[in-house]
């Protein structure tokens, strides 16, 4: 009769550990097979659209979903984003200053009056007419990130491989902002610099 070595038996276990090793392997790569389709999910990016394909991407950042609450208008940007706008329009007595919403103009924040400074005015007014700018901003990013990343996976890119590829938080909203309004908008800037010192 033969005798088999006990599953338990550590000693034994560990003689065979290239055998685990190449067992492991296998199935990794199997379950990497079975996972693919699965993977087409709401959180497959759609570089057509530039959005996700059960959702938006944040306008600014591109990097996250848009932030959703409930009773909260629909907004075209993350938490992070959001946030970071908010600190930089409350320099004007605003609550945020791109379009990161549908509204008519920039909202104000309590207690203050909207801006009535004529030049300021036009600044402003041109900034927040600029949605379908930023929306191509977003659009040609994803377009460009897509591309560096697709051969790596196999043609379609998941949320969670982008977050890893582009990272996502209040460092990187803060670097898009500032590359945007520096690259559309530098009166913006500078009148914003302008209160920081002033």
């Amino acid at each position: 009769m033969e005798n088999r070595a006990d599953p338990w038996d550590w000693d034994a276990w560990l003689d065979r550990t290239d055998e685990h090793v190449i067992s492991l392997l296998h199935r990794l790569s199997q379950n990497e097979e079975t996972r693919a389709p699965a993977r087409d999910s709401p959180g497959q990016i759609d570089p057509e659209t530039g959005h996700l394909k059960g959702g938006d991407l944040c306008w600014v950042c591109y990097s996250t979903s848009t932030y959703r609450a409930p009773l909260w208008p629909r907004f075209r940007a993350c938490w992070w984003c959001l946030t970071y706008d908010k600190r930089q329009a409350s320099k004007l007595g605003l609550k945020m200053l791109l379009p990161l919403m549908e509204w008519h103009s920039q909202p104000v924040l309590p207690g203050h009056r909207y801006p009535a400074d004529p030049s300021v005015v036009r600044v402003l007014e041109g900034v927040w007419a600029s949605s379908a700018l930023l929306d191509e901003w977003r659009h040609e990013h994803v377009q460009r990130e897509f591309a560096l990343l697709a051969d790596r996976h196999t043609g379609s890119v998941h949320l969670a491989d982008w977050y890893e590829h582009l990272g996502y938080g209040w460092y990187r909203s803060e670097d898009r902002w500032k590359h945007f309004i520096a690259l559309y908008f530098p009166v913006l800037r500078e009148l914003l610099e302008s209160r920081e010192h002033g």
